[in-house]
């Protein structure tokens, strides 16, 4: 019996590794998870030489992900390839490109192949002479070529500054992507490295659109973006934003799937009014993508945490590259979805004639993640007196974190109330603009003293 069970599980991953293994016609499997290629994608490292943090914590990642495979776990205990999407040093200098070429190559494993590109700090200091630089040392034309890994196409792309992007360029990629679907077809996914995402897809990526300085890679993302939209099966890895792979936008489904690659420098903040959020701890944060795929061509990502050693969050399950199957569509979230903890409250833990401190609880684990929280204090008669924003590192998953705020120059012996909600814009945009979920307010009553 058991021998039928092994011959029945083999043949099904023989037959679904060459014909899809959908449950049935035009639906994607259901069936267990088995991994058949493992990779791992990080971006930002931003290395220095004048720095150990970032390069202790690539060389940490390495090591920690190669000891997650080699674990076995799931059955399959290899790491195919190690993707850095951009920004792999801090200010772009053939000292720190060296660095980070001894630090990478010292720690992957050798049967790991590396997959790299070159974001907007490598070029800081070489400027035009950034490119053949990188690529003197990390390898020619690393930053623009197609490399097979395990039957899968990984393109990389250079969105470099100081040039203008041609037609001729456009024409190259799409050569590249042309040849990738002659090669494994139109369903299987073709793997796309650049560091600057395209335009409202992944999280942060409108505020990156309208970066100063960053003119050349931002008009490339955006032209790229109009040729993505022809090929349902793309993947586009990007970097740049800063934002936490945990994140529930890291992943997005239009015409085209992209996902963030996080950072391991610190994380961004959230924006309101066109003024940053202060966030505690946002220097403690060092994520990376732990990327499967199965025999069925489904894709499986779970969040790698370093400064933890270990996987955080969900993992997230892409079923399919049909755009009819597309799961992480921009219109998956409700506002229902966003939502204090029932017995949440408002704690006011101290009082004057003038002033007003308390304290709140985050939204629980079950909830989506609240990147900010809008406070506002309210007169007597539902007037808005002051609003102010709250920000935190919801990338760590403290869900018993107290956040503590306060109001001044209030009027004494008078009636206020004050309203808390979270917030969660999808692209990270002012957490006023379209497109952002709010949870319900908690709320709290209190009258400030007498005057003395």
């Amino acid at each position: 019996m058991k021998k039928l069970i092994c011959i029945s599980f083999i043949l099904c991953i023989l037959i679904g590794s060459l014909v899809g293994c959908s449950s049935s016609e035009g639906e994607p499997y259901t069936g267990p998870f088995v991994p058949v290629m493992r990779f791992a994608v990080c971006s930002d490292t931003h290395i220095a030489t004048d720095d150990d943090l970032t390069a202790t914590r690539t060389q940490n990642m390495i090591e920690q992900i190669n000891q997650y495979a080699q674990s076995g776990a799931d059955g399959y205990s290899k790491l195919d390839a190690f993707i850095f999407d951009g920004d792999i040093t801090n200010n772009g200098t053939e000292e720190e490109m060296r660095r980070a070429h001894e630090i990478i190559t010292g720690a992957l494993m050798e049967d790991t192949k590396l997959v790299i590109t070159s974001g907007n700090h490598e070029w800081q200091t070489l400027e035009q002479n950034s490119k053949k630089t990188f690529e003197n040392i990390f390898g020619e034309n690393c930053t623009m070529q197609d490399t097979v890994i395990g039957g899968y196409h990984f393109i990389t792309l250079r969105l470099g500054l100081g040039w203008d992007y041609t037609s001729k360029y456009s024409k190259s990629v799409e050569k590249l992507i042309e040849a990738a679907i002659a090669d494994t077809g139109k369903t299987k996914p073709i793997f796309i490295v650049q560091h600057i995402g395209n335009e409202k897809t992944v999280i942060g990526t409108s505020m990156a659109a309208d970066e100063a300085g960053l003119a050349g890679m931002i008009t490339a993302s955006k032209k790229l973006s109009e040729l993505y939209t022809k090929y349902e099966n793309l993947v586009v890895f990007s970097g740049h934003t800063h934002f936490p792979v945990n994140d529930e936008c890291s992943v997005w489904q239009g015409d085209y799937t992209a996902i963030n690659t996080g950072t391991l420098y610190h994380c961004m903040r959230s924006i309101a009014g066109n003024v940053w959020i202060e966030m505690d701890g946002r220097l403690s944060h060092a994520q990376a993508h732990i990327v499967e795929m199965d025999a069925h061509g489904r894709m499986r990502l779970m969040t790698w945490d370093i400064l933890q050693g270990k996987i955080v969050g969900d993992e997230k399950l892409i079923p399919s590259f049909k755009k009819e199957n597309f799961v992480y569509t921009t219109d998956r979230f409700t506002g229902n979805e966003l939502f204090f903890a029932e017995n949440a409250a408002i704690t006011i833990t101290e009082q004057t004639a003038n002033s007003v401190t308390f304290s709140y609880p985050v939204v629980p684990k079950a909830s989506i993640s609240g990147r900010a929280y809008e406070i506002q204090l309210l007169d007597a008669s539902g007037n808005v007196v002051s609003t102010k924003y709250q920000s935190f590192d919801y990338f760590n998953e403290d869900f018993d974190k107290i956040l503590s705020n306060a109001f001044d120059n209030l009027q004494p012996d008078t009636d206020y109330k004050i309203s808390i909600r979270a917030l969660n814009s999808l692209y990270s945009e002012d957490v006023l603009s379209e497109g952002t979920l709010s949870s319900n307010a908690i709320t709290v009553e209190f009258k400030t003293g007498k005057a003395e």
